[in-house]
């Protein structure tokens, strides 16, 4: 089995978003699992420490390319949240491969793919601003 390399930084945003950026090399298909636990670990403790409004999940910097795992780390976050309160940053070859399995499985309808950090804060920003008022 390949060693994991995941890592993770947690950074405050305004208006209450967190962006929680995992970098490294994920591995792939079932061998991604601990990959997945370790990433819904992170996040479970980032949302009970920080409370944070929404969260940015930026795997710019991961390589992602085929594991059913991410999307259990995904609606996670979701279900801790609610909807509209968490999207997902990738570029390149990892967001083609998150495209995939997010369409496959229909959770791109729960939660949003975006490939520019402008963009990503945009969604969220819609979630929050509804809720205040």
């Amino acid at each position: 089995m390949i060693p994991s390399t995941l890592t993770w930084e947690m950074e405050q945003l305004s208006n209450g978003v967190v962006r929680l950026s995992f970098a490294g090399q994920s591995r792939m298909g079932s061998e991604g699992n601990p990959d997945g636990q370790r990433m819904q670990k992170v996040i479970r403790e980032v949302l009970a420490n920080h409370n944070p409004s929404a969260l940015l999940i930026d795997l710019t910097n991961l390589e992602y390319r085929f594991g059913d795992w991410i999307g259990a780390v995904l609606l996670g976050a979701r279900a801790k949240l609610g909807r509209g309160r968490v999207c997902v940053l990738a570029t390149g070859e990892t967001a083609l491969a998150l495209r995939s399995l997010l369409e496959f499985g229909r959770i791109d309808r729960l939660i949003s793919l975006e490939q520019d950090v402008g963009e990503a804060l945009r969604c969220l920003s819609g979630a929050i601003s509804s809720e205040s008022t």
